[in-house]
């Protein structure tokens, strides 16, 4: 599928053996009569140096692992803040863990239940910027502002007299730059907005970006003056304006799942089909799929993913990063993603 979109790769591996004081043995891969365990992080530390070159002059550098089983049992939200800084929730384990910019481990907080900072196992988080984080959950049905050191402020339902009834499956949340939150609920196939009084509002009704059809939100991503609704029900991107009008809808042959927009239109999408993430480039209409380029011991499946570009304008051409959280291998993938210009 691949050949269809004149991909190409080229993989370099770059070997090197440190000298930290230890035995020369040490970094050999060979039979030397190295623990396996020693062998196996070798191996992985090795693939951290891959380079994929992709067709449409994008290319792809695993920059680092963030996390790993000690910290993360099965990570399944992130959000990125200004500064990229990195929350990931939890969903085995409903916690949500904060890592620096650098990738190092900050603060934990949450549990179990329905409580002020407890959740259910399947949760999405926002990082709007400023004092809080949103998080939905899904399966409790509300929506939690907390503070970045996760002390829980205020708990977002619809009102129980709404005739709409009360939101039910908060499936996505996404910040509008000098703009609202949006919520998807997959639950009633409605987008809804959360202000600055944390009030919910209506934004889009199913039958006003569904053509008819029955929709299920299960993904936000906002860029510019356009918000992206992933419906995995119909299988199709939906572009919408600030006031609601539907612009475009963009369908593939993947089933989407999760989606973020990056720089010049790039999409990065969850394909739920084939449980892998892929790069659409707008500009060069190329296609890249992420597990076709990574071993499974450092990317294996994706349930979210999150771009990140960096504030200074001097850093702008060292590209984006693009976080992946991989339930599998109980990690956070940061890879980074550059278009090559001539």
């Amino acid at each position: 599928m691949l050949e269809e979109f004149g991909i190409w790769q080229s993989v370099i591996w770059n070997l090197r053996e440190r000298d930290e004081g230890r035995s020369g043995e040490v970094g050999k891969c060979g039979n030397a009569g190295l623990p396996k365990c020693w062998i196996a992080a070798w191996g992985f530390l090795c693939s951290l140096v891959l380079v994929v070159w992709a067709g449409g002059g994008v290319r792809i550098e695993v920059e680092r692992i963030v996390g790993g089983r000690e910290l993360l049992s099965s990570p399944q939200s992130l959000a990125v803040s200004r500064e990229g800084s990195l929350w990931v929730t939890d969903g085995e384990e409903p916690r949500i863990h904060l890592f620096s910019p650098e990738g190092d481990h900050v603060r934990s907080f949450g549990g179990t239940g329905q409580g002020a900072c407890e959740f259910t196992d399947r949760t999405a988080i926002c990082d709007p910027g400023g004092l809080f984080v949103y998080v939905a959950d899904i399966d409790g049905s509300r929506v939690l502002k907390i503070t970045r050191s996760g002390l829980g402020v205020r708990e977002i339902r619809r009102a129980p007299e709404d005739e709409e009834g009360e939101l039910w499956r908060p499936s996505a949340l996404v910040a509008a730059q000098s703009g609202p939150l949006y919520v998807a609920d997959a639950g009633a196939g409605v987008i809804e907005t959360i202000d600055t009084f944390d009030a919910l509002s209506p934004f889009l009704a199913a039958d006003e970006y569904g053509a008819g059809n029955a929709v299920q939100p299960t993904d936000l991503a906002c860029k510019g003056s356009l918000l992206y609704i992933c419906d995995s029900s119909s299988g199709s991107i939906i572009h919408v304006d600030r006031v609601g009008t539907v612009f475009t809808v963009d369908t593939w042959d993947i089933v989407p799942f999760r989606l973020d927009v990056g720089p010049g239109g790039m999409l990065a999408i969850i394909d739920e089909k084939e449980a892998d993430v892929v790069i659409l480039n707008a500009t060069e209409g190329s296609m890249t799929r992420v597990k076709e380029h990574l071993s499974e011991s450092v990317f294996s499946a994706a349930s979210d993913i999150c771009f990140w570009e960096p504030m200074e304008s001097s850093k702008k051409d060292e590209g984006v990063l693009l976080f992946l959280a991989d339930p599998r291998n109980c990690h956070i993938v940061c890879l980074r993603i550059m278009e090559e210009r001539s």
